[in-house]
């Protein structure tokens, strides 16, 4: 017979036993538990990060998209001009690379700041200015486009042709530092007016030079299909002072016919007088091609040569921003010095009859 005392003792053994198993088991559901709620708690925690990441990418995005633009343009260009001082020439070049942003600075206060390449130049300051408008005024300063020749208010996807004129070159004034203030007398009418560094001067020094220069712009466009404007402008530097002045005028011929003129002269007390006129007539072919023609004439007094190039040239667009243009020009006088001939692919010579063909390509963004 087993002992009663023996029996107690393995009575409260198997007690203390269920017991046991029961703690550990209560431990283990409750360690279960908490390791769940940990991991619940950690993956809630990244969730929220990556959600915060995300709106404040998207809050960036959305600033920099309303605030913030990249721009420019490249040019890729072959030519072959029949004359120069060393005979004819033909070859490739990256004509001009223009990058640069522009955006909102402030309410109703803007800004651009570009660069730009050239051939036989390196990086070189192309516009960096702030601008605003209160109502009808305007106002702007920095470097920027003089309000002189119509033909330099154009970037150079937008020309008709391959590039500016020898006679925007010549007289067209290009871009300055100064201050520029603008009036909207109505949305058809509106005129300007800058005090600056003097025409086409590269980031002048106003403390250790006598250089300054003044322009004033009209332009009204409220005639149908008719544009107009004219300007006047005074250049003084230590060595020369000249007064130019021009006038131009677009008319929409037809829905897909339309031709551009401009009239530029120029007074100068060392560097002579002289004028220059552009006439451009453009066709719109298809909603991707336009045929252009144009012609370029001109004089300086004492030149016993008179400008007298017509060019012919179609431009096709393979996309918005992408366009291909052809260009084919002839000079019946000789092309003298007094001209800028600056990156056209013409050349300055003594001979009549210089023919340049240029094929370029210009990507902008």
């Amino acid at each position: 017979m087993v002992p009663v005392n023996f029996i107690l003792l393995f009575e409260r053994r198997k007690k203390m036993r269920k017991s046991i198993l029961g703690v550990l088991a209560a431990l283990g559901i409750a360690a279960t538990a908490f390791g769940q709620s940990v991991n619940d708690a950690r993956v809630a925690h990244q969730q929220a990060i990556i959600d915060a990441a995300l709106s404040h990418a998207e809050v960036q995005t959305s600033c920099m998209e309303s605030k913030v633009r990249a721009f420019g343009f490249a040019q890729f260009r072959w030519l072959y001009d029949s004359e120069s001082p060393t005979g004819s020439r033909m070859g490739f070049d990256v004509r001009k690379g223009v990058i640069g942003v522009e955006g909102e600075v402030a309410d109703n206060w803007n800004f651009v700041l570009s660069g730009q390449w050239t051939p036989d130049t390196s990086l070189e300051l192309r516009d960096a200015y702030v601008n605003t408008k209160f109502d009808n005024i305007g106002f702007t300063a920095g470097r920027f486009r003089m309000p002189f020749m119509i033909e330099w208010q154009t970037d150079e996807p937008n020309l008709l042709g391959n590039d500016y004129s020898l006679i925007a070159y010549t007289f067209g004034q290009g871009r300055s530092e100064g201050v520029q203030f603008s009036y909207e007398f109505s949305e058809n009418f509106e005129a300007l007016f800058s005090y600056n560094n003097g025409f086409e001067q590269e980031n002048t020094t106003i403390f250790n030079t006598n250089t300054w220069g003044m322009s004033g712009r009209l332009q009204y466009s409220g005639i149908e299909n008719l544009q107009l404007g004219g300007a006047i402008a005074y250049n003084n530097t230590d060595s020369y002072h000249n007064f130019n002045w021009t006038v131009d005028g677009t008319l929409n011929l037809t829905s897909s016919l339309f031709a551009t003129g401009s009239y530029t002269s120029r007074s100068d007390d060392v560097n002579g007088d002289g004028w220059g006129s552009l006439i451009q007539l453009g066709y719109l072919y298809s909603d991707s091609t336009t045929l252009f023609a144009q012609y370029e004439f001109g004089e300086f007094d004492g030149s016993n040569d008179f400008l007298s190039v017509a060019s012919l040239g179609v431009t096709y667009m393979f996309a918005p921003n992408v366009r291909w243009t052809n260009q084919a020009g002839y000079s019946f006088n000789a092309i003298d010095s007094n001209w800028n001939v600056d990156q056209t692919g013409w050349s300055n010579t003594s001979s009549d009859g210089q023919f340049l063909f240029t094929t370029q390509m210009t990507v902008s963004f």
